[in-house]
């Protein structure tokens, strides 16, 4: 908590939400950690240096839209497709392509 109030969040309540979302897409375990999160180190305060803004790439928010729907649609593959605005084909080629198992993982 300490690590999510210290952070500036340029973004405002977007970044906010694309971090958890980000978070809850890709962590290990059953509960998020500060590497979870992904932005970096805890922000210094009162020094005057800006503190680190995490920033996603396409590829990492494609990745983590489907995922979401995945999560969404409880792994039915054709209406997380159809949720996303994809064919089904096109969502198995990008599952591939990240690296997304067919089925959730345990």
């Amino acid at each position: 908590m300490h690590h999510l109030r210290s952070h500036t969040w340029p973004g405002n309540v977007r970044e906010l939400e694309n971090a958890m979302s980000r978070a809850v897409a890709l962590a290990a375990g059953a509960e998020l950690t500060v590497e979870d999160l992904g932005l970096g180190p805890a922000p210094r305060t009162a020094s005057g240096q800006a503190a680190y803004a995490a920033t996603l790439n396409l590829e990492e928010l494609e990745k983590i839209a489907i995922l979401r729907a995945l999560a969404e649609t409880d792994w039915n593959k054709i209406r997380a497709a159809d949720k996303l605005g994809i064919f089904a084909s096109s969502l198995y080629k990008k599952m591939r392509r990240f690296g997304i198992p067919k089925s959730p993982p345990q």
